[in-house]
């Protein structure tokens, strides 16, 4: 799920290989989008793009594909595995401020640009959750948060006071825990 864009919210059903977009209000805008109708029966994950559009993962091809509202390919990365001389096993992609994220877990985070050309590699693994807000990068590990400035390059850490975290966002002076047994807290930054 990509709710990067309240207006328009991506849902991706892997096991069906179906994304639907959703609006403010959680009704389905148009019909699901079937990506094996598109051509990529084995897709592992999508996000959403600039411009209405969507990024997919096709693992067969090891690249990254981008489709534009009409669901016309745009954009591709070429196979990662080439370009990167990494064999990759993403559990993750974010598109926020012109680039576009790959996190995998054993290779790091791969970053690209809003076109899929490729610009670096972080040595950031084995993080539980990521989530990405402008110039604050949270990465989770083991109950703590992790927050990466990628101008500056500075690391900040900070030590969650409880355990079994699943997910950990900062917003509007308060901070969202999700544990892994799936309950919530929010709590008020003071």
């Amino acid at each position: 799920m990509d709710v990067s864009d309240a207006m328009n919210i991506l849902v991706y059903y892997r096991d069906f290989n179906k994304i639907v977009m959703l609006d403010n209000k959680l009704s389905i805008k148009n019909s699901p989008i079937d990506l094996i109708d598109l051509g990529y029966a084995e897709t592992n994950f999508a996000c959403l793009s600039y411009n209405n559009g969507i990024w997919i993962f096709d693992p067969v091809g090891q690249e990254l594909l981008r489709f534009n509202q009409l669901l016309e390919n745009t954009d591709r990365t070429g196979n990662l595995s080439s370009l990167t001389s990494y064999s990759l096993n993403p559990v993750q992609i974010i598109e926020r401020d012109n680039q576009l994220v790959l996190r995998d877990n054993e290779n790091g985070i791969f970053v690209f640009d809003r076109y899929g050309g490729y610009i670096r590699r972080l040595p950031f693994f084995n993080f539980d959750d990521l989530f990405i807000r402008s110039n604050s990068w949270q990465m989770l590990r083991n109950d703590t948060n992790f927050i990466f400035n990628p101008i500056t390059l500075n690391m900040d850490t900070i030590p969650l006071p409880y355990s079994q975290v699943a997910e950990f966002r900062i917003n509007d002076n308060a901070y969202y825990i999700r544990f892994k047994d799936k309950s919530f807290v929010r709590k008020l930054v003071k």
